[in-house]
């Protein structure tokens, strides 16, 4: 381990062992540091970062109570702890406890700021994440409209969060079937995102991802599939590409290879992208049980039923759990 590496470690348990002792001790004070607050929230997003979401949820509510106490329950600060903390629960699939959250959110920024500020598409957005998770695509897409209505009049639009507007606003027309509609958001958050950002961006990676997603849908095996690994390659050579969003470039590619009858080719695939989730999300959620149907399927079109049954029983109990 290098000495970088180890002060950010040492650093970051430093965060957490403080951030416990003063969440626990500042609850029962009749004085709040602002000092103690914000440290609690750093080992929020510390947490939140390193995929440890289960962990993260007691510094988050503590965090949210603190802000109630202090700055009232109509402050920027208190609607950003309602947000990580439902962006927290999403997280977990524990998405009924997410709604409200993100719902009071919403609602004190937009009675703050007025309804329409550009910060008020964050919480429209993560709202609309949360309802296309859920596969509420109509109440969706309404989020979603307004967001991106909000930032191009605010924002311009070439801005980046444009492009995210786009590319989420698409997801929703992939899912529901409009491929023109889908097609058109893409191909103007990828020339955004790639003018703006760089080629070798992150979220470039998100928006070829979800074109290949099209492509594959319109059968269009071998362009999908060149988009798959650009994305993936960028993914793998981004510092500060998530674990979350490598899992699914490795997923998507597998899914096509098997979809194809490229079974040796799928297989590892899978195993790594459930890998990277089982670390990244925990055992039992639902991004786990995704990958895990996805791969009884592979092993039943390999003809491996025992094998396909295991898996498919263990991400219907995970469903099971997280609804």
């Amino acid at each position: 381990m290098n000495k970088h590496g180890k002060f950010i470690r040492q650093g970051a348990c430093l965060i957490i062992t403080l951030a416990f002792n003063l969440g626990v001790a500042s609850l029962a004070a009749a004085q709040v540091d602002s000092e103690d607050v914000e440290k609690l929230n750093e080992a929020v997003t510390f947490l939140y970062k390193a995929g440890k979401f289960e962990e993260a949820i007691p510094f988050a509510e503590k965090t949210l109570k603190l802000r109630e106490q202090t700055l009232g329950q109509d402050h920027a600060k208190v609607a950003a702890s309602l947000n990580n903390l439902a962006e927290l629960k999403r997280k977990l699939g524990q998405y009924e406890e997410a709604d409200p959250l993100y719902q009071r959110s919403l609602a004190i920024s937009e009675k703050i700021l007025g309804p329409f500020h550009p910060r008020v598409a964050y919480p429209l957005n993560n709202l609309a994440l949360l309802y296309e998770t859920m596969g509420h695509y109509s109440e969706a897409e309404v989020l979603l409209k307004r967001a991106l209505s909000i930032r191009i009049n605010s924002l311009g639009k070439s801005h980046p969060d444009v492009a995210q507007s786009l590319n989420n606003l698409a997801t929703i027309y992939l899912k529901k079937g409009d491929y023109e509609k889908a097609e058109a958001n893409l191909m103007q958050a990828l020339s955004i995102r790639e003018s703006v950002l760089g080629r070798d961006n992150p979220k470039v990676a998100v928006t070829l991802a979800n074109l290949a997603d099209l492509r594959k849908k319109m059968g269009k095996a071998k362009e999908a599939e060149a988009l798959y690994q650009r994305a993936r390659s960028i993914r793998q050579k981004a510092a500060n590409a998530s674990a979350g969003d490598r899992a699914l470039s490795l997923n998507n590619l597998a899914t096509l290879y098997r979809e194809h009858g490229e079974y040796s080719k799928a297989a590892p695939l899978y195993k790594q992208s459930l890998e990277i989730s089982e670390r990244t999300y925990g055992e039992n959620h639902p991004e786990v049980a995704e990958i895990l149907i996805n791969m009884a399927e592979l092993y039943y079109d390999m003809g491996e039923f025992s094998e396909a049954q295991t898996l498919y029983r263990r991400a219907q109990q995970i469903k099971e759990n997280t609804h």
